[in-house]
Parts: C-alpha cells; sequence; structure tokens
C-alpha cells in the first residue's frame, strides 16, 4: 500500500505466522501507519470490523484538495460551515499539529489527483459527535 503520511510502514508475519507491524518513527506518520495498517489487522483478529473506528459524514470541499497520482493521502479538513470542510495543512507540513487542529480527514485514493471545489467527499470526524470540542478557560473547572 503506498500511503502517505505512512510510508515507511511495512507489515508481515514470522516464521510461526504471527503478524509483525513496522510503522514508522514520526508521530503523524506512525498515527497513519498504525490506522491503515496494524489496527485493521488487530481488529480483524480481534473478530471485529476491520473498518476505520470513525463516525463518517458526507461533506462538500469549500477548496480544492489535491493529491499526488500513485499514493493514498489522508488529508486533514477543519469544518468551515456545518456542511463544508476545507483542507488545512498537510501532515507532511505540519506533522501532528494538522491531527490536533483538524475537525477530520479525506481519503484520497491513489488513483486519483484529488478532489475539485465543491466535491461531496466521506469525512471521517475526529471527534465522536462530529464537532471541535471546546477549550475551557484554565480556572474553569471540568
Amino acid at each position: 500500500m503506498t500511503l502517505h503520511p505512512g510510508d515507511t510502514a511495512s507489515l508481515g508475519p514470522t516464521e510461526a505466522g504471527q503478524p509483525v507491524f513496522l510503522l514508522p518513527g514520526t508521530p503523524a506518520t506512525c498515527l497513519w501507519a498504525y490506522e491503515f495498517l496494524a489496527g485493521r489487522a488487530i481488529r480483524r483478529l480481534a473478530g471485529r470490523d476491520p473498518a476505520l473506528p470513525f463516525r463518517v459524514r458526507e461533506m462538500r470541499t469549500l477548496r480544492k484538495i489535491a493529491s499526488t497520482i500513485g499514493m493514498t493521502e489522508v488529508c486533514p479538513v477543519r469544518f468551515s460551515s456545518p456542511a463544508e470542510v476545507e483542507p488545512i495543512a498537510s501532515f507532511a507540513e505540519a506533522g501532528v499539529g494538522s491531527a490536533v487542529l483538524a475537525d477530520g480527514f479525506v481519503i484520497i485514493s491513489a488513483g486519483s489527483e484529488g478532489v475539485p471545489e465543491g466535491t461531496v467527499v466521506r469525512v471521517y470526524l475526529n471527534d465522536e459527535c462530529g464537532r471541535r470540542p471546546t477549550q475551557r478557560k484554565i480556572d474553569e473547572k471540568p
């Protein structure tokens, strides 16, 4: 699988048939390599659905999301309105900071160079409710 970020990950079996996962060292690449490779395999071995464990919402792109042909890319997005998303700095540019700032992400398939503005895409939501958590003031109690 050609995955970005996560392009240095690999998996394979031991001689006894046990799966082995090699995850990259940088946080953003490790996160996505885990979700796409190790997490799916672990969920499958546990008898669970191997799909990504995120809520999904169909939303329209406010701007074009560019991608490289030949790579499956995880593109962080944030909400522009209740029905629209826009791309933010990629994981390659901002690292794990993109995961923190994003409301969700879009997966662009390896055969695509992205999606044009106004396209309805599947957004995988970072927050279970599909909204960014509010920040509390320092002196505010939980």
